[in-house]
């Protein structure tokens, strides 16, 4: 049985890509958000399952964490869904599926990439709050 700590502990989606590209570790959290794209072997590859308009954006964060060494935070959009329930019609509606990421590169003297060490938190439900709130609401 999962105790309350290990569920805490893999809440966030952890990773670690070594310095040619390989996804060498990835926990359960992150195969979560990952979706149909799980069984990448590569950072790379990775790169597809975030949706077509945020992935340059993507792109250029993880260039800087690889090329100038340099911590870096993004979001991103997967193209993977969610289904929730519309809180005033009931119905259900598709919602996008948003990660926040911090990858901090490990390299040798500030020079040689030894690798990236990733982790991301799943904030649609966050985002989702927050378009209810925007939401006009009829109060007649």
């Amino acid at each position: 049985m999962e105790s309350d700590k290990e569920r805490l502990a893999d809440s966030c989606a952890r990773w670690i890509v070594d310095s040619e590209d390989h996804i060498v570790f990835a926990n359960r959290a992150w195969h979560e958000q990952a979706k149909e794209y799980d069984t990448v072997a590569t950072a790379s590859a990775w790169m597809d399952a975030v949706a077509d308009s945020c992935r340059a954006n993507v792109e250029e964060a993880w260039r800087r964490v690889v090329e100038e060494r340099t911590h870096q935070v993004f979001e991103a959009q997967l193209k993977s869904t969610w289904i929730v329930k519309d809180r005033v019609t009931g119905e259900e509606v598709v919602r996008a599926r948003w990660i926040l990421c911090s990858a901090f590169p490990e390299a040798v003297n500030n020079d040689s990439l030894v690798g990236v060490w990733a982790c991301s938190t799943d904030i649609r439900q966050v985002l989702n709050q927050y378009a209810a709130l925007k939401a006009p609401t009829d109060l007649t």
